[in-house]
This record gives C-alpha cells, structure tokens and sequence, in this order.
C-alpha cells in the first residue's frame, strides 16, 4: 500500500469529474435517448487528463460508481450541489493533489487543459474558467485555497460566472465558452457548436473503449475513495 500511496503523489494534477452514470444524466437532463453523448464527453475526459499529466476523479453517487469501473471514485456527500462539490473537492485535495480542474460530463473538454493548469499553478491567476453560454460555467481550475468558493455554487445558476468573476477581482483566465447540455433544448443548442459536433457524429456507436484504466490510479483506488454519503 505504501508503494502506491508513493505513486500517487507524484500527480500533482487532477480532473475532478462530477457525473452521475451516462444513462441517469441523459434521463436527468430529459435527453434520455442521448446517453452515448455523456458516455463519450466522459471518455473525452479522462483522455485529455491523461494528455495534460493529471489524474482523472470521478465524484458520483455509489449506486453510479459500476459505470465508471477502472476510474478513481469518490463518493457525493452532502445535501446541496454546493456542499457536494465543495466536499468532493476536500476530498481530492486531501488526498494530495494540489490543483484540481473541475467538470462535469455536460460539457466536452477543449484545447485548453494544460494552458488552464499552468496560468494557476504559476501563479499568474488564481482560477481558469471555461464559461458556459447561459451564465453558468463548466469548468474551473483552483487550489484549496480558494475552493471555498464552490460551496456557494448551484445548478443552473445565471449569474455565477459573474460571482467567480467578482470573487477573484477579475484576476482569471477566461477560457472559451460553450452550452452544458441540461435541457433538451441546450442539446440543440449544442449541435451547432463547433467544440460539440464530435459528440453528435460517434455517440450512436455507444464508443465501448471509452474507459482507460491509468496504472496509477487504479493503485491509489482504495486510499481517494471518500466515506459513504449518509442515508
């Protein structure tokens, strides 16, 4: 257990990846014959945290874990969606990571990881944000220090990317936007966007190689797994 525990320190890096399964946040969002786009933005994912150095985080509920086999899982804890992320995030950076990009799978990766990790661990600005078209964002990069932030956080919120905005004095780098896909008319929206159209051409193949199992992380399973959320 020590061995692994070593490995997985050297990752300074993680992709914390809020999800539930591709199937409950396709009937979630009422795009239910749309599941394959989720599984495949996941997959998305877990490469382009590969591709920048980080370790990829799944935080879901338990009964969602089976879904994402072969990833690091952390179990939601609390009652608001803010109070899980910002649990979700304790949770990863107390297991030793030091920057976390936090995302979900309603919105795809771009070009911008490891632009977005450098301007904060440097110290040029102490958040990235990937702004979402309707005022939301889909992703942030940060340190613990300033995750306190993400307690405050809730679903569909119109005016959050002006609150991130205002909290950090404007001191962040603003990376591209696009829609999350969490309403069947924000999956239409999405089909017009350049950075989504990939989604659309291969989800009906259901992409079955979309889980890589990165060596490290499946050694450092049993040490993330966070406690279960309480009944």
């Amino acid at each position: 257990m020590a061995k692994a525990v070593v490995r997985f320190r050297m990752h300074h890096r993680a992709v914390l990846i809020f999800a539930r399964s591709p199937r409950a946040e396709a009937a979630a969002k009422g795009v239910h014959r749309h599941a394959g786009i989720f599984r495949a933005v996941a997959g998305a994912w877990l490469r382009a945290a590969a591709s920048c150095g980080a370790v990829p985080v799944i935080a879901c509920d338990e009964r969602d874990q089976p879904a994402f086999r072969g990833v690091t899982c952390i179990a939601q804890r609390g009652l608001s969606f803010g109070e899980r992320l910002a649990n979700a995030a304790a949770d990863a950076f107390a297991a030793g990571f030091k920057t976390l990009l936090i995302t979900g799978i309603d919105t795809p990766p771009g070009q911008w990881l490891g632009e977005a990790f450098s301007a904060v661990e440097s110290g040029d600005v102490p958040a990235a944000i990937a702004p979402s078209t309707d005022g939301g964002i889909n992703a942030i990069v940060l340190h613990r220090e300033h995750a306190a932030i993400l307690a405050s956080f809730a679903p569909r919120d119109p005016n959050l990317l002006d609150r991130c905005l205002a909290h950090f004095s404007g001191r962040v780098l603003l990376l591209p936007a696009s829609t999350d896909i969490d309403s069947p008319a924000a999956l239409d929206a999405a089909r017009r966007e350049s950075l989504w159209r990939p989604y659309f051409a291969t989800a009906p193949r259901a992409l079955a190689r979309w889980l890589v199992k990165p060596r490290c992380v499946v050694q450092a399973r049993a040490r993330l797994r966070a406690p279960p959320r309480a009944a």
